[in-house]
């Protein structure tokens, strides 16, 4: 955990590490905890609020609007996320998820907007830990849409971005890999990154990493994106050298 977290501090970035172990109960932190903007990650709290409203009956999802969930999430699609958050209920949907897994470090943002959605990297682990094992109150039916879509992500978002840093790329020899990741430019002067999901067996193990890196050194373009990228992958491969969880 120090190597990795001093070797972003000398790229210009803080990171935030927390990695739990299911099976054995183990959760591992580098001691970052601190909020971060969810970007994109926080298309999974749309994605289960409406899933669960679904099946308690509130709502009832067209064909076009489960489409527009699997697209969210597979290919991190802003205007999926954008018109199912309009139409289900923008802030209200995080009100809801806090309460219903509980995430005591998360909230919406001051401008109200889903990207801006605050978090900590220990309420993203314990999202997925509660997703998992069914006390955010998902059914393992609509649990599966989920897992099933951040199981089947592609390379590269909606929007042209590479979506396979930090996890993916550092855990070549992992299976099961499922990843929700998020970014943006600027926040503070900082490139936000996220990587977060669920990697192993029987879904042992649950990852998320967060990053804020300076854009002062790189810019708030494509070499700006690329390095943040590029910092997030190789901290996350000096956590994991043989592309292997061990903890």
């Amino acid at each position: 955990m120090t190597l990795a977290t001093e070797f972003a501090l000398e790229q210009g970035a803080e990171v935030s590490i927390v990695i739990l172990d299911r099976v054995e109960g183990v959760r591992v932190t580098n001691g970052n905890d601190e909020p971060i903007d969810t970007a994109s990650v926080s298309k999974l709290f749309i994605a289960d609020d409406i899933l669960f409203r679904e099946q308690q009956g509130e709502v009832t999802l067209s064909e076009y609007e489960a489409g527009l969930i699997d697209e969210m999430l597979r290919s991190s699609d802003d205007s999926a996320a954008e018109l199912l958050w309009n139409r289900f209920g923008s802030n209200n949907i995080i009100d809801r998820i806090t309460a219903r897994y509980p995430l005591s470090s998360t909230s919406i943002g001051s401008d109200e907007t889903w990207w801006e959605t605050q978090t900590t990297m220990s309420d993203i682990v314990s999202y997925y830990d509660a997703l998992l094992d069914g006390r955010g109150g998902l059914s393992a039916d609509q649990s599966a849409v989920v897992l099933g879509d951040i199981g089947d992500f592609t390379s590269t978002a909606a929007d042209g971005y590479y979506q396979r840093f930090g996890i993916p790329d550092a855990l070549s020899g992992e299976s099961g890999i499922a990843v929700k990741q998020g970014w943006m430019c600027c926040i503070d002067g900082n490139w936000i990154h996220l990587s977060t999901g669920i990697a192993g067996d029987d879904h042992r193990f649950i990852i998320a990493l967060g990053s804020r890196e300076t854009a002062a050194n790189y810019g708030s373009g494509d070499l700006g994106a690329e390095h943040a990228r590029w910092t997030l992958t190789e901290t996350a491969a000096i956590l994991f050298p043989d592309g292997r969880i061990d903890l």
